[in-house]
């Protein structure tokens, strides 16, 4: 398997299989960062072991999961969840301020999100900014 480099960022594009233009929901102080169902279960639940599974699924606080952005090459700790009984799942606990407030993003603006198997973590990346309103 191919080492991911974080210097070349078009180098790995087909990498990015969870693709979201943020919302509204995705952008307030409370809020998370919302996936369908479908898109993870079928791109990230596939390479996660039976005690990923467990944990996610028995804990009303979800998952414990490192989220590495590899614009800034942090990490931030956070949890994901089941959301509205199973409709979707939600990445909370520093999503507003680890994500959202320290990297601007705004409504309209492209994130890109995989599992990296070896190393167990969510990556992170900003795909695409929305165009700004010229007033």
């Amino acid at each position: 398997m191919a080492e991911l480099r974080f210097a070349n960022r078009h180098h790995h594009e087909d990498q990015w299989c969870i693709k979201k233009k943020l919302c509204e929901s995705d952008l307030g102080k409370k809020s998370g960062l919302l996936l369908p169902s479908e898109v993870v279960e079928s791109h990230i639940f596939p390479l996660w072991n039976v005690d990923e599974h467990e944990q996610l699924h028995s804990s009303r606080n979800g998952l414990l999961v490192f989220v590495m952005d590899c614009d800034t090459k942090t990490g931030h700790e956070m949890a994901f969840k089941q959301w509205n009984q199973g409709e979707a799942y939600v990445l909370v606990k520093s999503w507003a301020r680890g994500f959202v407030k320290r990297r601007n993003l705004k409504l309209s603006d492209e994130i890109g999100l995989f599992w990296e198997h070896c190393h167990s973590r969510f990556i992170f990346y900003v795909l695409n900014r929305a165009a700004t309103a010229v007033k």
